[in-house]
């Protein structure tokens, strides 16, 4: 979870579901000097940022009154998107995470040493095996409910990506930044 700062809001990520928004925005929440609306934040800045997340001492009832949020996306859309990214397009870092073990445990008589070519369906199985096993677990490929729990964590709204404007804009208004940052050009 990410706390949003001043707004007591609490941001669960799915990895493939409109994170690089949502830390974009809390980068900008954080650093209100520095760009003058989110899109202007570099995606290698929102990603590498430490966000804060909610202090030790907290409570139960202090964590109630935050507006959690998390979104969802159709688990097949999900799962072809972190494809895409990270194995189909040239991408060696994640060719080495996910190619490699995708084609080394599911492609049979393979010796190359590069793994750029893994299939979706090399991927699926990779993924599937990942979490059956709980081992190279990644969150781009992590179910949602593990990655947020929802049926512990009482979300004040949980938003599906297909609909991301509305609830975006939804959401923004809940925890008050819309009024105060850009979020277009």
């Amino acid at each position: 979870m990410h706390l949003i700062p001043n707004d007591n809001g609490l941001y669960c990520p799915v990895e493939k579901v409109g994170t690089t928004f949502w830390r974009r925005f809390i980068y900008q929440t954080l650093n209100t000097n520095k760009f003058r609306h989110l899109y202007q934040v570099p995606i290698w800045l929102a990603l590498s940022e430490n966000y804060p997340y909610p202090s030790k001492g907290a409570t139960r009832q202090n964590i109630s009154e935050y507006f959690k949020f998390m979104f969802v996306r159709d688990p097949y859309q999900r799962i072809f998107s972190a494809y895409v990214d990270k194995v189909f397009v040239p991408n060696p870092m994640f060719w080495e995470r996910f190619g490699k073990p995708s084609i080394q445990l599911f492609r049979e008589n393979d010796t190359r040493r590069c793994f750029h070519d893994a299939s979706f369906l090399e991927f699926v199985r990779f993924a599937t095996w990942a979490e059956e096993n709980k081992q190279m677990l990644d969150q781009h490929f992590m179910m949602a409910t593990e990655l947020c729990i929802p049926c512990i964590t009482n979300y004040t709204f949980i938003g599906m990506k297909k609909m991301k404007c509305i609830l975006n804009s939804y959401a923004l208004t809940h925890i008050q930044k819309c009024k105060t940052f850009k979020i277009g050009h």
